[in-house]
């Protein structure tokens, strides 16, 4: 999956020099390329999956530079729940005439009608829990250097001296989902339904389910918590640990199963609830019997 950090863009910092001038000589080439990307705020960073019909994004392309051709900027659109990507396309592409109109700060704004319509969808209803557009951008000088260099077609990345002041976007990504509410930490665990702590109790093992087990839940990623175990230590007695680790996904408060550590094939959702932090999750183990037990996390801090 693709690395990313939450409602910010990647910027990547590089450092050169402007040439200077000499009095009746030819002038050198700038040398200098400052062109980066910012979201105007964090609540137009992503597309707010309750509010799909009215949801948008909204940024800002700056660049002071007066030697742009073009700058085109490419999408991969994906699912990091499904974590299908589908091939890259081109966005849109500005040249130094848009730049110069607006003083060198171009404001952007794509609904998620838009975003969907890109994409080939039909409306905005189409996008899903979890969609990623992932942005790589291209900048193409009017003397033909393009930045990132292309080892084949451009093979002179030395030719580009960036200044302190300078900095280059090279990647920034949006999503459909909502600001994540999970707060990491200790959380206590225990059988959602005491009486029945499991739908499916496969081996008979649900009184081996302890109560107000202390577990940790740990952010590891963009939208991803890990849970330092799920099972309840459903398999004590087993030879095997029985603490069960689990990694989630966090789409606007419902958590959607991600990876299971420890060799385990099991397959567990739940949902957030960010009124009192309370976490319900249900877990199948799909190599045992379809094992299904349910078991809810309340906040330890």
């Amino acid at each position: 999956m693709k690395s990313v950090s939450n409602y910010i863009p990647i910027i990547f910092c590089v450092v050169g020099l402007i040439c200077c001038e000499e009095e009746d000589n030819p002038p050198d080439i700038d040398l200098s390329l400052n062109m980066r990307v910012e979201f105007d705020r964090p609540d137009v960073s992503y597309i707010n999956y309750a509010h799909l019909e009215r949801a948008s994004i909204s940024y800002t392309v700056y660049s002071p530079n007066k030697n742009i051709d073009k700058i085109d900027f490419f999408v991969t659109h994906g699912n990091i729940i499904t974590e299908f990507y589908a091939d890259e396309i081109k966005f849109e592409t500005l040249t130094q005439s848009d730049f110069d109109a607006d003083e060198g700060a171009i404001q952007r704004i794509y609904t998620a009608q838009q975003l969907a319509q890109v994409l080939g969808k039909q409306s905005a209803q189409d996008l899903s829990a979890g969609d990623i557009f992932d942005f790589r951008i291209e900048t193409t000088l009017t003397d033909g250097r393009v930045y990132p260099p292309d080892t084949l077609t451009n093979p002179a990345p030395g030719s580009f001296n960036f200044g302190v002041a300078s900095n280059y976007t090279s990647n920034f990504f949006t999503y459909v989902g909502c600001p994540s509410e999970i707060i990491p930490g200790n959380y206590l665990g225990s059988p959602t339904d005491p009486v029945l702590p499991c739908s499916n109790d496969a081996f008979g093992q649900a009184p081996s389910i302890k109560f107000d087990k202390s577990i940790k839940l740990t952010k590891v990623g963009f939208l991803k918590y890990r849970f330092s175990d799920v099972s309840g230590e459903y398999y004590t007695g087993f030879p095997i640990d029985s603490n069960v680790p689990h990694i989630f996904v966090d789409i606007c408060n419902t958590l959607f199963h991600f990876s299971a550590e420890g060799g385990f094939n099991i397959i567990a959702n739940g949902t957030h609830n960010p009124l009192t932090n309370q976490i319900d999750i249900q877990w199948t183990d799909l190599g045992n019997a379809n094992i299904t037990c349910e078991n809810t996390y309340t906040p330890n801090f």
